[in-house]
């Protein structure tokens, strides 16, 4: 049982330390109500790679270029799954990918 623990474990803490998250920018809002969010598809969902936990990194995306406008932004979204986070934490932090997506209105 011992050595049942002594590999389980860490195993359960590197679970632990993936996790998961998104952060959400709306623009605007007057084109999501709580029936068509879960319709919205992205114009663009790309994952961005960052290298050591993204120390002195930076990704730039220009929305409005993407949508055609500023009044054309919906919301932009940025998102770390439990798979980036569990590969974040197993690569110590070397490779630390995120996604980015950019919910313009349909024309």
């Amino acid at each position: 049982m011992k050595k049942v623990m002594m590999y389980l474990l860490p195993f359960v803490v590197l679970i632990g330390f993936a996790g998961c998250a998104t952060q959400q920018f709306v623009i605007n809002s007057k084109y999501i109500d709580e029936k068509t969010e879960g319709d919205l598809q992205p114009r663009i969902d790309e994952q961005v790679p960052f290298f050591i936990h993204g120390v002195l990194q930076t990704d730039e995306v220009y929305p409005a270029k993407i949508c055609g406008g500023v009044e054309n932004i919906i919301k932009v979204e940025s998102e770390l799954t439990f798979g980036q986070g569990f590969l974040g934490v197993i690569t110590w932090g070397i490779y630390a990918p995120r996604n980015v997506k950019v919910f313009c209105v349909s024309k």
